[in-house]
């Protein structure tokens, strides 16, 4: 088990979406104040300690998780394991995570990019007429798909 990520920002503390948190660690180059400027960030705000608790958990539920897919069947009781690591270490590292929140129709909606790989994901508003009406055609279209010589669809 490497590179357990820690969110070291308090002001971000929502989770990041797990469709963008895709990061090609082995990657990382040194960093530069060059990528950084133009753009409003965020300090590491977490202590080390703090984020070494954290990933000491995220590492526990990884191994129980681990431990219950080699028992294997539908249900798992265990009673007890014994989690050690050995050599660990830490970086501070920048991944890039744009985030914005926009309000339409008096509801906040967000989306977060990935800088990397740009990955998006978010929320948006939905159109109940829209998804309504496209629905009903599609019903009352669907008896024309029908071929009547093969019988498919």
């Amino acid at each position: 088990m490497d590179d357990i990520l820690i969110n070291a920002s308090q002001k971000k503390r929502r989770d990041i979406p797990q469709k963008i948190a895709f990061w090609d660690i082995k990657a990382l180059v040194p960093f530069d104040s060059k990528y950084l400027s133009g753009f409003v960030n965020e300090k590491y705000m977490v202590s080390l300690k703090e984020a070494h608790h954290w990933s000491f958990q995220k590492a526990k539920e990884m191994a129980n998780s681990w431990i219950r897919r080699d028992i294997g069947g539908d249900t798992q009781r265990i009673l007890q394991s014994d989690i050690k690591l050995s050599d660990e270490t830490f970086k501070h590292i920048l991944l890039p995570v744009y985030i914005s929140s926009y309000r339409y129709s008096g509801k906040e909606y967000h989306f977060y990019l990935n800088g990397r790989t740009g990955e998006l994901s978010g929320t948006r508003p939905y159109s109940f007429w829209k998804i309504f009406f496209w629905c009903f055609l599609s019903l009352e279209l669907l008896p024309f798909l029908h071929n009547e010589n093969t019988g498919y669809w």
